[in-house]
């Protein structure tokens, strides 16, 4: 088995632990032999991987794999659960409006650092237990659980355009910048998370 210490210096430890039987010839006594390996090199480099697997790079955002991971399990849920009226979900896919300009006229390290500004505000804009994420350039999708209706959804959409008519700053210039969103909600009756997130898709 495989446990998780905290060393008394405050670091985490991994350590591997196993047992094996083993006899006295002589007396035939059962005996047990433990060893305890550190496994805290490996279990980083696991972590690694399955960070760069999952998340984006630039934005440390849930990727498109993990989004579409968890859009799906909300689909699943939904389907077991459908009959409850209080338990619906939606999908938001967003889209900087002209966002080439930015890097046509700024260079890539602004837009680079628009989009990461991005990210920070999306997660501001959202609840704990919504899932945002990067797709890919400056598109981003949204994943709110525990709606209400609809209006729910609208009101954070609403939020997310508010904040983002606060200027960016980028490279000591002031930046304006919009976005469109669509909505996709679950009451459509999708049985795929990729049905969810390409109306999501068309309705932005």
């Amino acid at each position: 088995m495989e446990k998780r210490f905290i060393h008394k210096s405050g670091r985490e430890v991994w350590i591997a632990l196993s047992a094996s039987l083993a006899s006295d010839t002589a007396t035939r006594t059962p005996h047990l032999i433990f060893q305890m390996q550190d496994i805290t090199d490996r279990k980083r480099a696991e972590e690694q991987l399955h960070h760069k697997a999952f998340y984006d790079v630039l934005t440390g955002l849930p990727n498109r794999a993990r989004f579409m991971s968890d859009l799906q399990m909300a689909v699943e849920r939904h389907v077991l659960i459908k009959d409850s009226p209080n338990k619906l979900f939606a999908a938001l896919f967003l889209d900087l409006d002209r966002f080439k300009i930015i890097n046509d006229s700024l260079g890539h390290l602004a837009g680079d650092q628009m989009l990461t500004e991005t990210a920070r505000r999306l997660e501001m804009c959202v609840r704990p237990g919504d899932v945002v994420a990067r797709l890919g350039g400056d598109e981003f999708t949204i994943l709110l659980d525990e709606l209400n209706d609809i209006n729910d959804a609208i009101l954070i959409a609403e939020r997310i355009q508010n904040d983002l008519k606060v200027p960016f700053i980028l490279g000591g210039r002031e930046v304006f910048i919009s976005a469109s969103i669509g909505i996709a909600l679950s009451t459509a009756g999708h049985n795929r998370a990729a049905y969810l997130r390409r109306d999501a898709d068309i309705a932005m």
